[in-house]
């Protein structure tokens, strides 16, 4: 949110001192200059580089909480939404399936189809990051 933005760059803000710099590298959001369609391209690219990315989240998930997430029984999804000017990618199960704890717990339940969020990546113009660094 706006909100969670400003107090991010507030927290920064904070902790530098008067010679400190801060450079915010972002990317833009859909408009004239830049389609849904390339937006979304950029975080579905054909190598599948992303998608690897992603995947790989599980893995270290695994690693960390003792699950046993199967990376074959998921797909990377990326989609552009409009009105939050951002890309939410999730994975998504490719069949029914029960994630389990390294000594056999049950601990999640997916079917078909169903979504796990992973990351959102906000987009914003010149315009917005000029307000919320002015809120900050």
């Amino acid at each position: 949110s706006n909100q969670e933005t400003v107090q991010l760059l507030s927290l920064v803000r904070s902790s530098m001192g008067l010679r400190d710099r801060f450079l915010v590298g972002v990317d833009t959001p859909h408009g004239s200059h830049k389609s849904v369609g390339v937006i979304e391209a950029a975080y579905n690219d054909k190598e599948g580089i992303t998608a690897e990315f992603t995947l790989n989240s599980l893995s270290h998930v695994n690693r960390i909480a003792g699950l046993d997430f199967d990376t074959d029984k998921f797909r990377h999804v990326a989609t552009y939404d409009e009105d939050q000017k951002a890309i939410l990618t999730y994975v998504e199960s490719l069949e029914d399936q029960i994630v389990k704890t390294d000594d056999g717990k049950s601990v999640l339940k997916l079917q078909k189809e169903d979504r796990i969020f992973m990351e959102q990546s906000r987009k914003f113009s010149s315009e917005m990051m000029r307000e919320l660094g002015a809120q900050s």
